[in-house]
């Protein structure tokens, strides 16, 4: 369920039996004759047809990511991952003290996948949102070569198959 098309009353009751919620993250890159969106509509679509059969509530995707390797390609949009970082700690506060506990931030954009999707942001100001170590993680599937090591191979530099990157939150009082 789209958490657009509840209001705050409907959100109340919601957390009465549910503390999962879905965030998707998605960037504004080049896609060759796509649109510059595509990752930012993909990561909304795919984690609203996932969550749907749970019900868990899915919010609206954060359009901007971390793709400085496509700066070339006119209309990318790319954060540093300090502000990102920034963003999703925002967002997590919020979703936290409205009861969200236990957050899935989903992204479908290939330049997300790689170490550096996966930063530790230190906290530890006892404030909610935090996991029991006073951090908030945000973890990748690790192994494999960095998107860095990747966009260095010719193959995959440009127009390479994207996959699905979900970066499991967990947010705790």
């Amino acid at each position: 369920m789209r958490i657009t098309d509840l209001n705050w009353m409907q959100v109340e009751a919601l957390l009465a039996r549910e503390d999962r919620a879905v965030l998707p993250v998605g960037s504004i890159e080049q896609h060759a004759h796509l649109s510059l969106a595509t990752d930012t509509l993909l990561a909304e679509r795919l984690a609203v047809e996932a969550a749907e059969p749970l019900g868990v509530p899915v919010f609206p995707a954060i359009a901007y990511g971390v793709t400085p390797g496509f700066r070339a390609y006119p209309g990318t949009v790319s954060l540093r991952m300090d502000t990102l970082v920034a963003v999703l700690t925002d967002a997590l506060d919020s979703l936290a003290a409205a009861g969200f506990r236990r957050v899935l931030i989903h992204t479908s954009s290939r330049a997300a996948r790689g170490r550096r999707s996966r930063p530790t942001v230190d906290r530890g100001r006892g404030r909610p949102g935090l996991t029991r170590a006073g951090r908030v993680r945000v973890g990748g599937q690790g192994g494999g070569p960095s998107e860095n090591e990747r966009a260095r191979e010719p193959s995959r530099a440009r127009g390479g198959a994207s996959a699905c990157r979900v970066l499991p939150i967990a947010v705790e009082r």
